[in-house]
């Protein structure tokens, strides 16, 4: 069994983006991210597109990167302090707009058959 590992997804419909917080959270911490995190990447009304986004692998390396999971759990840990229900949900979308860390518990199996390997990963989300 691997350690978990923590990857950041977008639970509701409307895709990936990340908010001007978090954007701006990474940039105070320095992350490497958010320099790639140029203007041409945010739109009006669906927040920032990471510019490398549509290479090949890019996407699921940058939403397991420490950085971004550190700062997605932060800004979820302040959207729980809100006072009331209603502010919960306003900091959420403003915050978050739906992004959480998930948790995938990953495990290998090697089979073999007469000197030949198979791997197989099995893995399991919460």
């Amino acid at each position: 069994m691997f350690p978990p590992i923590k990857i950041v997804i977008h639970q509701p419909y409307g895709g990936f983006s990340l908010t001007d917080a978090i954007v701006e959270k990474l940039r105070e911490m320095g992350s490497h991210l958010a320099q790639e995190l140029t203007p041409e990447c945010r739109f009006e009304g669906l927040g920032w597109l990471h510019g490398r986004e549509g290479e090949p692998g890019y996407e699921k390396t940058f939403r397991a990167h420490p950085d971004l999971v550190k700062v997605v759990e932060e800004l979820t840990e302040e959207v729980k302090k809100a006072p009331s229900w209603e502010e919960r949900l306003k900091q959420e979308r403003e915050l978050l707009n739906g992004l959480v860390v998930a948790t995938l518990d990953i495990s290998i199996e090697i089979e073999e058959c007469e000197g030949s390997e198979i791997v197989r990963l099995r893995g399991t989300y919460g």
